[in-house]
């Protein structure tokens, strides 16, 4: 038999006003999206508990209403709380401006609703003012909260498409209602959410040890970089600023140059790496390029706003890349070397990736909160130590090396922690179908 997913299951796409009304006795018979075991029934959600949505205060911005005592859950809350509990608020209200709003107990269930949509979460704070969720409350006797906790978790995909079927993406609670939960005996419920509490408890802790992995890749290459810079004085290294051994590309002439050609190498922000050597660069037409920074093979790119400065956003401009040259985002310092037979390009581009180099510069950024760059002044100021250039390939050589056991531990960790991410929705599923 053909499985029906959600959406259609839902019926039609029209939108019908919200009212709050409790939940209808469970109907015997409701059919649903695909086949489950014996004892099991499809109900909809509105039949075993209430739902409603939260509201925001009114008027925005006027002092009389934020900044009181009640805990005022936003849809950014979500990221502040990583796993299942919210447990702390950004934003708070006065009682003024909560007064048209429903308080939700601890131990509530609520979705997210408006932005990202389907993330259940379960309240850790009592007496809170939701905005951008759905709560999940009066819940029957026979429904285990944790039960629908994981549910949601298994049908957040098809939450995002019914969220699209409306002018604005969220859920209204007319749909929400309508939702086909599957519905097993209690004891049955609370014997595979045990289950799953298992699993998901094993899965974090697996995705934390690998994230550890990785981290501790990445230090390798950080320690290495130190090891060799902080021998510069022991050694009798001499100090220069970058300025005298390399430079920062300029955009004069480039518009007329860029006339002469129907496609360019553009390098975006994404396509550069943050632990890795090479950018990468995408084909655009002229025309669809604004603004941008002029760059040539062998060239380093350096990020020069925050987050991406801080982040080590740092990559070469490849050789291959057409008409032998790139554009690549302004947010980035295209540094060239002046005297190859002075400086080595891959010793200049591991010392601007080094802690010395990276504290240096980053004390020295400036605008405001968010918006912050390295001035180019910085860049070319900042002394280095130079060994003669033999040294320098030495160098290179070694760090090379680290740098290639560092990339290839990243990696083997990375693919670790994305088929973590793919295993539990596959669990979620067969425990929904009553397969586990």
């Amino acid at each position: 038999m053909r499985e029906k997913p959600l959406t259609e299951f839902m019926g039609s796409k029209k939108v019908a006003k919200e009212h709050k009304e409790k939940p209808a006795e469970p109907k015997i018979g409701v059919k649903g999206p695909w086949e489950l075991p014996e004892g099991w029934r499809w109900v909809r959600l509105g039949e075993i508990a209430t739902v409603i949505r939260g509201a925001s205060p009114r008027p925005k911005g006027d002092p009389k209403y934020f900044g009181g005592n009640i805990p005022w859950i936003k849809i950014k809350d979500v990221t502040r709380n990583p796993g299942k509990y919210l447990t702390e608020t950004e934003e708070t209200l006065t009682e003024e401006g909560a007064k048209k709003s429903v308080y939700l107990k601890k131990g509530t269930l609520i979705v997210t609703n408006s932005a990202t949509i389907g993330i259940p979460k379960v309240l850790g704070i009592d007496g809170c003012i939701h905005d951008g969720f759905l709560a999940i409350i009066d819940l029957k006797s026979t429904v285990d909260q944790d039960w629908l906790y994981w549910y949601f978790w298994a049908i957040k995909p098809y939450l995002e498409n019914l969220a699209n079927l409306g002018v604005q993406k969220n859920l209204n609670t007319i749909i929400a209602k309508k939702l086909p939960v599957p519905l097993p005996p209690l004891s049955e419920q609370k014997r595979i959410v045990a289950k799953l509490d298992e699993v998901s408890k094993r899965l974090e802790e697996a995705k934390r040890l690998a994230r550890g992995a990785r981290e501790e890749a990445e230090k390798l290459m950080a320690s290495a970089l130190h090891e060799v810079f902080s021998k510069a004085e022991e050694k009798g290294w001499e100090w220069k600023k970058i300025e005298k051994v390399a430079g920062i590309r300029g955009n004069s002439g480039v518009k007329k140059k860029l006339s002469q050609f129907d496609s360019i190498a553009f390098i975006p922000m994404g396509l550069i790496p943050e632990n890795d050597i090479f950018a990468r660069y995408e084909i655009r037409e002229p025309a669809n390029i604004k603004s941008y920074s002029y760059s040539e093979p062998g060239d380093i790119l350096l990020a020069k706003i925050t987050p991406s400065f801080e982040n080590g956003k740092q990559g070469i401009v490849p050789e291959n890349v057409p008409n032998g040259f790139a554009l690549a985002t302004t947010e980035v310092y295209p540094l060239y070397i002046k005297d190859t037979n002075s400086l080595d390009r891959m010793y200049l581009f591991y010392i601007l990736r080094s802690k010395y180099a990276r504290e240096i510069l980053e004390d020295q950024m400036l605008g405001t909160t968010g918006r912050q760059r390295v001035p180019k002044e910085a860049v070319l100021k900042l002394k280095i130590p130079l060994p003669p250039l033999e040294e320098q390939q030495r160098i290179v050589a070694y760090l090379d090396s680290i740098s290639e056991r560092a990339q290839k531990l990243v990696k083997l960790y990375e693919e670790r922690e994305k088929e973590l991410e793919q295993l539990f929705p596959a669990i979620l599923d067969r425990a929904f179908r009553g397969e586990l």
